[in-house]
C-alpha cells in the first residue's frame, strides 16, 4: 500500500479497491455514516500512504476474529494464537486511534468503546487468547461462564478492548 502511494494513479486503483474492500461490501471495518458513505477513503496518496500500516493489521485482526468466530465451538489453539498475535501487533499503530476507534467499534459493533494510545495491545491480547483457551477446553461451551474463574475474570475487569471482543464472540456478557 504504502509503494502505491508514491503514485497518483497507483493509489487512486488501489485505494479505490480498498475503500470498496474495507466497506460493507467486503471486510465491513471501515465504518459507514448515515447515508451509506464510508468513512474512510484511501484512494488519495496522502490517506493509503497515513493509513496502509493500520489498515493491514486491521484486516489480519478482522479475518481472524472471522475464522474464530466461524470456528468458535471447535476453534483451535493455531486460530487463536493467530488473533492474539495480530491484536498485539496493533501496538505498532496504536498513535493512529481514530482510524482503530472507528474499525475496532463497527467489528465489534460498540461505539461505547474508547481506544487511546495508552491501550496495552500485549496485555488485551494475552487475556482473548487466555479466555479463549479456556472456552476451547471447558466441556460445556453452551452454559460456559467466566464467572467460575476468578483469575480470567479479574484480568478481564482489568481490559478495554478484549472484554468487546469476548462479547462479540458471545463468551461474555
Amino acid at each position: 500500500m504504502k509503494k502505491a502511494s508514491t503514485s497518483v494513479i497507483s493509489s487512486r486503483i488501489v485505494g479505490t479497491i480498498l475503500t470498496k474492500a474495507l466497506g460493507p461490501d467486503g471486510l465491513d471495518i471501515n465504518p459507514v455514516d448515515e447515508n451509506g458513505n464510508v468513512k474512510y477513503d484511501f484512494s488519495t496518496s496522502e490517506n493509503i500512504y497515513k493509513y496502509s500500516d493500520t489498515v493491514g493489521n486491521m484486516i489480519d485482526v478482522a479475518n481472524a476474529l472471522e475464522k474464530v468466530n466461524s470456528t468458535l465451538n471447535s476453534v483451535e489453539d493455531i486460530d487463536i494464537n493467530e488473533l492474539a498475535s495480530s491484536l498485539e501487533k496493533l501496538d505498532e499503530v496504536s498513535n493512529n486511534t481514530e482510524l482503530l476507534n472507528d474499525m475496532v467499534h463497527t467489528i465489534c459493533n460498540n461505539n461505547d468503546l474508547i481506544i487511546d494510545e495508552n491501550v496495552d495491545w500485549k496485555k488485551e491480547s494475552e487475556v482473548v487468547k487466555e479466555i479463549l483457551t479456556d472456552y476451547k477446553n471447558s466441556k460445556d461451551k453452551e452454559n460456559y461462564s467466566i464467572s467460575d474463574n476468578t483469575e480470567l475474570l479479574e484480568k478481564l475487569q482489568d481490559t478495554e478492548v478484549a472484554v468487546d471482543i469476548l462479547k462479540y464472540f458471545g463468551i461474555t456478557k
